[in-house]
Protein backbone atom coordinates (compact mmCIF):
# COMPACT_ATOMS: atom_id res chain seq x y z
CA UNK A 1 0.00 0.00 0.00
CA UNK A 2 2.88 2.36 0.75
CA UNK A 3 4.27 1.78 -2.73
CA UNK A 4 0.93 2.69 -4.30
CA UNK A 5 0.86 5.93 -2.31
CA UNK A 6 4.40 6.81 -3.44
CA UNK A 7 3.48 6.06 -7.06
CA UNK A 8 0.44 8.33 -6.76
CA UNK A 9 2.53 11.15 -5.28
CA UNK A 10 5.18 10.71 -7.96
CA UNK A 11 2.53 10.76 -10.68
CA UNK A 12 1.07 13.99 -9.28
CA UNK A 13 4.54 15.53 -9.12
CA UNK A 14 5.20 14.56 -12.74
CA UNK A 15 1.90 16.09 -13.82
CA UNK A 16 2.75 19.30 -11.94
CA UNK A 17 6.17 19.37 -13.58
CA UNK A 18 4.64 18.80 -17.02
CA UNK A 19 2.20 21.64 -16.40
CA UNK A 20 4.99 23.95 -15.23
CA UNK A 21 7.08 23.14 -18.29
CA UNK A 22 4.14 23.89 -20.56
CA UNK A 23 3.62 27.23 -18.80
CA UNK A 24 7.31 28.02 -19.22
CA UNK A 25 7.16 27.16 -22.92
CA UNK A 26 4.13 29.39 -23.44
CA UNK A 27 5.81 32.22 -21.53
CA UNK A 28 8.96 31.81 -23.63
CA UNK A 29 6.97 31.88 -26.88
CA UNK A 30 5.11 35.00 -25.75
CA UNK A 31 8.42 36.73 -24.98
CA UNK A 32 9.82 35.73 -28.38
CA UNK A 33 6.75 37.22 -30.06
CA UNK A 34 7.08 40.45 -28.07
CA UNK A 35 10.74 40.72 -29.08
CA UNK A 36 9.83 40.14 -32.72
CA UNK A 37 7.15 42.83 -32.52
CA UNK A 38 9.59 45.29 -30.95
CA UNK A 39 12.18 44.55 -33.64
CA UNK A 40 9.58 45.23 -36.32
CA UNK A 41 8.58 48.46 -34.60
CA UNK A 42 12.22 49.59 -34.44
CA UNK A 43 12.64 48.76 -38.14
CA UNK A 44 9.55 50.82 -39.00
CA UNK A 45 10.73 53.74 -36.87
CA UNK A 46 14.13 53.71 -38.58
CA UNK A 47 12.42 53.77 -41.96
CA UNK A 48 10.20 56.68 -40.92
CA UNK A 49 13.18 58.60 -39.52
CA UNK A 50 15.08 58.04 -42.75
CA UNK A 51 12.11 59.31 -44.76
CA UNK A 52 11.82 62.40 -42.55
CA UNK A 53 15.52 63.11 -42.92
CA UNK A 54 15.21 62.81 -46.70
CA UNK A 55 12.28 65.25 -46.65
CA UNK A 56 14.24 67.69 -44.50
CA UNK A 57 17.20 67.51 -46.86
CA UNK A 58 14.91 68.30 -49.78
CA UNK A 59 13.42 71.25 -47.92
CA UNK A 60 16.87 72.58 -47.01
CA UNK A 61 18.01 72.36 -50.65
CA UNK A 62 15.07 74.49 -51.82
Amino acid sequence: MEIQKKITVLSENLNNLRSSLEDLREHHNAKKQKIKNLENEIKNLRKQMSDYIDELELLIKK
